[in-house]
């Protein structure tokens, strides 16, 4: 296949760096405007295909450095040939004398064309960064409203649980208030335990000694009105005292197991509503059993008046 080129047509195709494989096109056709041919130039980091003819049209590839250049040979060379050899497209000129037009000038059309051209060529890359730009101001834009949404929404989330939580507190303080009344105080407490968790319903007997996966809750305890600073008061059979009375001894009375992710939001929210923003965290040895670890972190809070989080 040999054929005279008589007419060119570009196309340049927008989109993101380094990705295609025909960012400009120049369709070439022939007498009867034929398509002899489509050179096509790729991205620098883009899969170059190989030349092929596809119903009797060449399909050539060339980097897109290439396009200067191939441009230049269309605007001022003639006559010019495309033919395919060897599975590859050449694009060529007829046999001119060495150093042929060094010292002609232009003509007058040769001129205009070029100028034509080359107002056509800056118009089209002033459109593509245009539009580049367009594109870059609009996923910032939907980059800021995503962003928005997301924290307005995690905010309102945030503000509405520490307002539960508020509330929460309110009534436990209120409950506090009620139960003093009735002789004795009830202390919340947060722990941390891999002991093992049992269905008893009595709360002395929720965790085991075996080890296990890290469960996560709180605890509440009595401290009787009339506690002594430091000591655990527990039934006395001296005293006739056979089981434990809130009202004279410091009892497990509840233990609440719950999620991770709600155990640390309900203890950084005690936290952040305390006085000077505080925690402590009681380490227990290895033979204390969970009720006694629950009983000494809450008595030592009561002893100290501290308002933080306790930790066990």
């Amino acid at each position: 296949m040999h054929e005279e080129i008589k007419a060119y047509h570009i196309t340049f195709t927008g989109g993101p760096d380094d990705t295609l494989t025909n960012r400009i096109q120049i369709k070439l056709t022939g007498d009867s405007k034929k398509t002899l041919a489509w050179i096509r130039f790729y991205d620098p980091r883009a899969y170059c295909e190989p030349d092929c003819i596809k119903n009797d049209i060449i399909i050539m590839h060339l980097p897109v450095a290439m396009f200067q250049s191939v441009y230049d040979v269309l605007l001022n060379e003639k006559p010019i040939y495309i033919h395919f050899t060897k599975n590859r497209g050449l694009l060529n000129t007829s046999q001119e004398p060495v150093g042929e037009g060094v010292d002609e000038s232009p003509s007058p059309d040769v001129l205009r064309n070029r100028e034509e051209a080359d107002r056509m060529l800056a118009e089209q890359l002033r459109i593509e960064q245009e539009r580049a730009r367009e594109v870059e101001e609009q996923r910032r834009r939907e980059a800021q409203i995503t962003q928005r949404r997301y924290y307005g929404e995690e905010q309102q989330a945030l503000e509405e649980y520490e307002q539960r939580y508020r509330e929460e507190q309110s009534n436990r303080k209120a409950e506090e208030r009620r139960l003093r009344k009735k002789n004795y105080a009830v202390v919340k407490v947060f722990f941390a335990t891999d002991r093992n968790f049992t269905p008893s319903p009595y709360p002395n007997e929720k965790f085991g000694s075996s080890r296990a996966e890290v469960s996560y809750g709180t605890c509440d305890v009595s401290i009787p009105r009339d506690h002594r600073m430091g000591e655990l008061e527990a039934p006395s059979i001296w005293k006739l005292e056979f089981r434990e009375t809130p009202t004279k001894h410091v009892v497990l009375l509840d233990v609440s197991v719950l999620k991770e992710d709600k155990f640390f939001y309900d203890l950084s929210a005690r936290v952040r509503s305390s006085t000077n923003a505080d925690a402590f965290i009681f380490i227990h040895g290895y033979n204390v059993t969970f009720e006694d670890a629950a009983k000494r972190t809450a008595q030592m809070s009561y002893d100290l008046g501290f308002d933080g989080a306790p930790v066990f």
